[in-house]
């Protein structure tokens, strides 16, 4: 057993051994060739260094040393050491808390965790000295950094958030806007992806109202890992090529490399293999080349698992070594600045202690001679005290008896005010008693209006300082999460910019705003409130504070809308009645007109029998048109009147087609029109025989009416799922381009077939609300010249809302 152990520990140390040479030898290869990267921007502050003089030239040397971050860690060093010792000379401290920053940026590059923290500090202690909160916001930014690359997340977060703080006092959003986003990748990391989705969001926000495509780019991509963790993939693939696109025209690798690596995951989540491995190269290659040890982890783990599921078991071996060789050299830095970072505080802690016991030490022989020195005074004291005592008794013998005469003459008086006092304190128990009664009467009206009312107060830049439990009932939110964060939290999106800039200028202007608001709560539910926003004035008569006061209107806004809504069908059906009466006037008349000129003829004898019976085959047709427009009016107006019901059954289709070709057959032979039903015989439909029987009517009808001689009209029926899809297929006239918007639409009514038929489109509207009556959908396909397919579905079973119905 001991050898077998002896046998682990070694392989193990071995392997640990080799990890770590490849990783040396890796790192040098990246620092040879990022040696040789120009950089414009780096180039452009060496030149201006070369004129600049004083805090200029602090500003500069620190600026050249932030940027060297990307491309040269062992830059930031010499400019930063260069910054520190002119800093100090000049005497300028806000330069030399940026400075002191990155020394402590360079130590932790260098993996000595507790040089860094001791630099760190001191450039924090700097800043704190002169009140410089873009300094202490920065220099905390930098140190929960550092925590975070040793994973010690309790640490980054505490000093994340401090750090936001001070940037929110120092107005950079920027800084804050990418802060959040260092939060929100914490949360991501230890897979709390509500709370990651939520400073994501709150980063995106401040960062897309500042513009900064290049800090954009980096938060989409980072996003964009969150969305595949949540298997969002398809928004994770947008998200991913967004930042992608952003990172190319903007030139930064940094960022480019994590939207390759999502892409290589999303690919591998959709077994694209080849792309995959292609997005993995590209982010392996970048991340070589910016020397981060995380990234290039990153990158080789994906490999690993694209080569493994795609079968290639050696390369996926090879990229598995690589991956735990780097992973374990990663964990020897980690270790490394952990282990320099608890000798710096144990060194620190020591110092404290001994600094503690020297105190202690001054502390106690102080005291010791102040006690001396007390005791010396209090002698002295206590003999001039006898003194002063003997002086005094003899004087005050002689002042007493004075006194006693005064006592008496005062008691006097001192009886007379007490019943004064006795009067005035019955007063005040009477006051007393009705300024109780008010206040339990105002006190009441708050309770009522905190029921009611929606309360909140906000400073000049409209970030919240108190709120009223209604408040956080109405939206959702808690007291936390709305103190400190702004109304926009609530912004439903859906009001222009314009109101909100009005709302700013009359309030800030000291009048009052009002107007009505459609919010949205934390679950994503909208609500509209009727808004008073009033300037509370300090002393000078100036705005210093907002008062908010809403009330929840959204039943009414929906029983307005609603109505809006039920006056606009109602238009809608009026319009639609008179064109109705309208086109119906004119084709009903014609037909009646002409049978009854024809009878009249016929009676005066002006046409002889043969003539009418060549009349009568045309007078027929014309009968039979308007006999169908009525019934379709009918129907139609008995459905609008909300008269008809639906009685839906079990009905086989094929038989039903059958039974409404017959009854069309004459007029298609007519024409030389054949109708083929290739329906099977055993399909069955749950709907309204009557209304399906008219549906089918009108289609074919048209189909017949909209085809020429010899033509051809195709019925069949196909099954899926709980339902048949129904096609009446011709290949007559089509339908125009314009006028297949208006099919299904009141606007459409006159219309010419082959054989010069006419009609008024009311079919095809009867059609639609027949079918959707029995939880069925229509719609067509027409190309102009070649013929229309007319498709509906019906339900094969019946459904929940299918019954019947008024």
């Amino acid at each position: 057993m001991l050898i077998l152990k002896s046998s682990f520990i070694m392989r193990q140390l071995i392997r640990f051994t080799l990890a770590l040479l490849f990783a040396l030898v890796h790192v040098s290869f990246s620092y040879a060739q990022n040696k040789a990267i120009f950089n414009p921007l780096i180039d452009s502050l060496k030149k201006e260094l070369n004129f600049a003089s004083d805090s200029t030239k602090v500003d500069l040397l620190n600026k050249i040393a932030y940027n060297y971050y990307y491309f040269n860690n062992d830059s930031i060093e010499t400019y930063a050491v260069r910054s520190v010792e002119l800093a100090r000379k000049l005497g300028y401290k806000r330069g030399l808390s940026e400075a002191l920053r990155m020394m402590g940026t360079a130590y932790k590059v260098k993996n000595q965790g507790g040089k860094a923290v001791n630099w760190l500090f001191e450039g924090l202690k700097t800043a704190r000295s002169i009140n410089y909160h873009q300094g202490i916001a920065d220099n905390l930014n930098s140190l929960g950094i550092l925590y975070k690359s040793i994973e010690d997340a309790e640490q980054a977060l505490r000093y994340f958030k401090q750090s936001v703080e001070h940037q929110r006092l120092a107005e950079n959003s920027l800084r804050e806007g990418l802060l959040y986003n260092n939060i929100a990748v914490i949360y991501l990391d230890n897979n709390e992806l509500d709370s990651s989705e939520y400073y994501f969001n709150k980063s995106l926000m401040l960062l897309d109202s500042i513009g900064d495509e290049k800090w954009l780019a980096m938060v989409y991509s980072q996003y964009g890992a969150l969305l595949i963790k949540q298997e969002q993939v398809e928004e994770a693939y947008e998200l991913s090529n967004r930042a992608l696109e952003i990172s190319i025209r903007t030139g930064q690798s940094f960022h480019l490399r994590k939207s390759y690596q999502n892409l290589a995951e999303i690919y591998l989540l959709r077994r694209d293999y080849k792309k995959s491995s292609q997005m993995a190269g590209n982010a392996l290659q970048l991340s070589r080349e910016i020397k981060f040890f995380p990234f290039i982890i990153e990158a080789f783990e994906v490999l690993y698992r694209i080569n493994r599921d795609f079968g290639y078991y050696k390369k996926a071996l090879d990229h598995h070594e690589k991956y735990t060789g780097y992973k374990d050299s990663m964990r020897i830095q980690q270790l490394q600045i952990e282990s320099d970072l608890l000798n710096f505080l144990t060194e620190l802690d020591s110092k404290e202690r001994e600094n503690m016991n020297l105190r202690k030490e001054n502390r106690s022989r102080r005291a010791q001679n102040i006690a001396n020195e007390a005791l010396i005074y209090r002698q002295t004291i206590i003999g001039i005290g006898i003194l002063i005592i003997l002086v005094f008794v003899s004087i005050l013998a002689t002042i007493f008896f004075r006194l006693r005469q005064k006592e008496r003459n005062i008691n006097v008086k001192l009886q007379k005010s007490n019943k004064e006092l006795e009067d005035q304190k019955e007063e005040i128990t009477s006051t007393l008693q009705i300024v109780k009664h008010l206040n339990a009467q105002l006190q009441a009206q708050n309770n009522t209006l905190n029921q009611i009312a929606i309360v909140s107060i906000t400073d000049l830049k409209g970030s919240i300082i108190s709120v009223n439990e209604n408040f956080c009932n109405v939206t959702g939110y808690g007291r936390d999460e709305l103190l400190g964060n702004n109304h926009n939290i609530l912004n439903s999106g859906e009001h222009s910019k314009d109101l909100f800039r009005d709302m700013w200028e009359t309030i800030l202007s000291g009048r009052t705003w009002r107007g009505e608001l459609k919010n949205k709560k934390k679950n994503g539910e909208f609500f509209w409130v009727d808004t008073a926003i009033a300037p509370v004035f300090n002393d000078e008569g100036k705005p210093k504070q907002f008062f908010s006061l809403k009330f929840e209107i959204t039943k009414r806004k929906n029983y307005l809308t609603e109505l809006a809504v039920k006056g606009q069908e109602l238009q809608d059906l009026n319009n639609l009645k008179d064109k109705l009466l309208s086109v119906v006037s004119h084709d009903f008349r014609g037909p009646l007109n002409s049978l009854r000129g024809t009878l009249t003829l016929f009676l005066k004898g002006a046409i002889s029998n043969k003539e009418l019976n060549m009349l009568t085959k045309d007078l027929a047709d014309k009968l039979e048109n308007t006999y169908n427009l009525l019934e379709n009016l009918l129907s139609w107006a008995k459905s609008q009147m909300k008269g008809m019901s639906v009685y839906p059954k079990k009905i086989e289709i094929k038989s039903l087609v059958d039974s409404c070709i017959n009854l069309l057959s004459p007029v298609a032979e007519k024409k030389l029109i054949k109708i083929t039903n290739k329906i099977a015989t055993g399909i069955h439909v749950f709907a309204d025989n009557e209304m399906v029987k008219l549906v089918l009517r009108n289609l074919i009808s048209n189909a017949i009416k909209f085809t020429s001689a010899g033509d051809h009209i195709c019925i069949d029926a196909q099954i899926s799922e709980n339902e048949i899809m129904m096609s009446i297929q011709d290949n007559g006239l089509g339908i125009s381009n314009e006028n297949q918007d208006k099919i299904f639409k009141p606007e459409n009514f006159s219309t010419i077939g082959t054989s010069n038929e006419t009609g008024m489109g009311l079919g095809l509207l009867l059609c639609k609300d027949f079918v959707e009556k029995n939880n069925g959908k229509i719609w067509f396909e027409s190309e102009f010249e070649k013929g229309s397919t007319f498709y509906f579905t019906l339900p094969t079973i019946e459904s929940e809302n299918q019954s019947s119905l008024s």
